[in-house]
């Protein structure tokens, strides 16, 4: 009675839309026995096929290919309209030992049609139904198994981002925004000009509005979805009027400013030129500032503290030394003549090699005690 009060649970919540059923693909089988209707039979999508095994204690087992998640399985037996059959359901990652998750369950007896009987929540490899016979004599007979994931969707809405509007031009609008949180997690979002939608966003915090005409008051909303297709309720309004057509307070038509910010979209050149590709400013001549501050989208070495990291033996860095002339992974001084060096990358470069030292120094010390101690 409770494993059915479980099943009818599972089926009104799927039917809820509040579960998403995965089915897990069986890529091999084996049993104990058969009379010539074999194992894989059982899993090929066809209820006129079964696998058949005489006498308690034989088996059908399933493999998944790797451990995966899964809390149901589906079963249709054969003759299933007019005879029960009893049943044990085991799991196991390597095959060889086995954890009984459900014991004693019975068909319903009325349908040869596929029976769903749930599981706890289980990350194994293998799934054997272990059968002790059927109310009407010793076989074990089942034409179709499945493996089921349920999955929990995810209803949640994001929480509302917080907009701001940051520079305008006569013809642009400037948007960034932050404070949008989702229980798994913020994904995009949506910016609406004038109640109306205007873009749809990767997980990004900025964008530009174009195409605006000058001197004209603009209301402007956001809204965070997540990977569900959840969607937030909008932001609170941000109100931007374009600058007139001569481009603001700055007196040139390519700059503009708003609260006391000058601002331009383009490329910016101080002491030269041209501005190399891929960059926003080139500055020939010397730059002084109290701070900086790098934000790398890479990872940060303490991956270098990680089990399994590949750390050169001293061998092979003397080796790279006397060959290169200089660390492996840091640039050469002919490289950094012509490229120049990229502090973000320069400081995670030389924190590995202050990272790597330190492994080398404990791995000393545990020498030095080893003969300490002979």
């Amino acid at each position: 009675m409770r494993n059915l009060k479980i099943q009818l649970l599972f089926v009104l919540t799927f039917y809820m839309g509040f579960i998403q059923a995965q089915e897990i693909s069986i890529v091999a089988s084996s049993s104990s026995a058969d009379d010539g209707n074999v194992v894989s039979n059982s899993y090929d999508n066809d209820l006129n096929t079964r696998w058949s095994a005489y006498d308690h204690g034989q088996w059908a087992q399933f493999d998944l290919g790797s451990s995966q998640n899964f809390n149901e399985i589906q079963i249709a037996f054969y003759a299933g309209s007019i005879r029960t059959s009893t049943f044990d359901i085991q799991v196991s990652n390597d095959g060889s030992n086995w954890t009984t998750v459900q014991n004693g369950l019975v068909s319903s007896g009325v349908t040869t049609e596929l029976e769903s009987f749930a599981l706890s929540n289980q990350n194994s490899r293998y799934i054997r139904y272990l059968g002790f016979g059927n109310s009407v004599n010793g076989w074990n007979s089942l034409t179709e198994v499945k493996i089921i994931n349920n999955i929990v969707a995810d209803t949640q809405t994001p929480t509302a981002p917080t907009l701001l509007g940051t520079a305008q031009t006569d013809t642009t609008a400037d948007l960034s925004w932050s404070g949008a949180t989702d229980n798994v997690g913020v994904t995009g979002y949506k910016i609406f000009k004038d109640g109306n939608l205007e873009a749809t966003l990767n997980n990004v915090t900025t964008y530009q509005v174009t195409g605006l005409t000058a001197s004209t008051t603009y209301s402007f909303t956001a809204s965070a979805l997540d990977a569900a297709g959840n969607e937030s309720s909008t932001s609170s309004a941000v109100s931007v009027t374009t600058n007139t057509s001569s481009g603001g307070g700055s007196g040139s038509s390519i700059w503009s400013e708003s609260n006391s910010v000058a601002s331009y979209t383009g490329d910016i050149a101080v002491g030269t030129t041209t501005v190399p590709a891929g960059y926003k400013m080139a500055i020939d001549g010397k730059l002084i500032t109290e701070e900086v501050l790098v934000q790398l989208s890479g990872n940060w070495p303490d991956y270098v503290f990680k089990e399994g990291y590949d750390l050169p033996t001293l061998e092979e860095i003397q080796k790279h030394i006397k060959e290169k002339g200089h660390l492996p992974n840091i640039p050469s001084a002919t490289e950094v003549k012509a490229n120049g060096i990229e502090l973000g990358e320069m400081n995670r470069l030389l924190l590995e090699k202050i990272e790597e030292l330190t492994l080398y120094i404990l791995q000393l010390k545990e020498e030095i005690n080893l003969l300490k101690n002979k």
